[in-house]
């Protein structure tokens, strides 16, 4: 998103400390500025910041505590402040997100989102803008090798694989992930489930999973293969991709599957039911049922060309929808509008802003 922002905007990234994404910005020549930490105590040191680089706009990139950080420094310095929210916020208070309705503008990823908000947003401030991925980076199984998960896994040529990428937690519900693999084990001997994520998010539910996957008799076909920074390369070797969490605003690993032209089945929560075209790019089952997330897993294992049509309807989905660059252009809309909507001043009429 950043990388189609600042073909309009010029772009500079504020973080708390430095690490993997500060590498990123490197890498892609992003300007961008460190602090220990961004807590209340650091607001002094955001706005000497703001005041001596002449920022425009203040972009937060999530509601956490340092998006609202960035809202006060806005405030105070009188500069237009925009949210992006990409979690689903039912659980959140006035006194947690009371302060998106001063914002000037709302972008959620999702219309579930949006509506997880929308108590809090002036309704003409709030906007809908799909996150999106760089379609360049992912090919269709038929354009690669596609032969990395069975070699590293040691797996025979006629596997079926399927392949589900999060952090493994509670929220994105492996648990029924392999709960489906003790039915469809049945049905399809040669199924295999590759769980690429995380593991040290929740451990105590990461050894919960092995123990299910013990208990169930698949311990050998439930493969936990932790983070992993080779997904693209991943993807064109699955058959199917299973995506199991049972809260998700608008996951990008969903969209990252159809643009590998992989068939999704997906538990319909949140935005994932804005993703999936359900008989068309892949199935949707209702939440949380697991007898019926491995039904149509089996289908889809004993129906070869509709797993083709659903490739080739998921790609297109994805390229007309859901690409990076839609992102992007949207998101930059709608900061043009919020610095066109008022009057601008000598401090902000270089159109420069900062993202938190």
């Amino acid at each position: 998103m950043l990388k189609g922002l600042r073909t309009q905007h010029e772009v500079a990234v504020l973080l708390p400390r430095e690490g993997l994404f500060s590498d990123r910005l490197k890498h892609e020549d992003i300007r961008f500025f460190s602090l220990p930490d961004l807590t209340k105590w650091s607001l002094p040191a955001v706005l000497g910041l703001m005041r001596r680089e002449r920022f425009g706009l203040v972009y937060a990139n999530s509601t956490s505590s340092c998006s609202r950080i960035a809202f006060v420094a806005a405030a105070l310095l009188r500069l237009p402040f925009i949210c992006h929210v990409r979690a689903m916020q039912w659980h959140l208070s006035w006194a947690r997100l009371g302060y998106l309705r001063r914002a000037n503008a709302v972008i959620a990823v999702s219309k579930a989102c949006a509506d997880s908000v929308e108590r809090f947003v002036r309704p003409d401030r709030l906007h809908i803008v799909h996150n999106g991925v760089p379609l360049d980076e992912f090919g269709l199984a038929s354009d690669t090798n596609g032969n990395g998960l069975r070699a590293e896994l040691g797996l025979s040529e006629d596997s079926f694989v399927l392949l589900g990428v999060s952090h493994v937690c509670a929220r994105k519900g492996q648990e029924h992930a392999i709960a489906a693999m003790g039915l469809i084990a049945e049905s399809v001997p040669t199924a295999h489930l590759c769980l690429v994520g995380s593991l040290t998010r929740e451990p105590a539910y990461v050894a919960r999973l092995r123990g299910l996957a013990r208990e169930l008799g698949v311990q050998d076909s439930v493969h936990f293969l932790g983070f992993r920074s080779d997904v693209a390369q991943l993807l064109p070797d699955a058959d199917v991709f299973l995506h199991s969490a049972i809260a998700d605003p608008h996951p990008r690993a969903v969209i990252e599957a159809m643009a590998s032209g992989l068939p999704v089945v997906a538990f319909a929560a949140d935005g994932v039911a804005e993703t999936v075209a359900e008989g068309e790019t892949g199935r949707l089952v209702e939440t949380g049922d697991s007898d019926s997330m491995a039904s149509a897993v089996i289908d889809l294992e004993r129906s070869p060309d509709a797993r083709r049509r659903m490739s080739v309807a998921g790609r297109d989905r994805a390229e007309s929808r859901f690409a990076a660059e839609t992102t992007s252009r949207n998101v930059a809309k709608v900061i043009s509008e919020v610095l066109e909507g008022r009057k601008i001043s000598p401090l902000t009429a270089r159109k420069r802003s900062i993202k938190t």
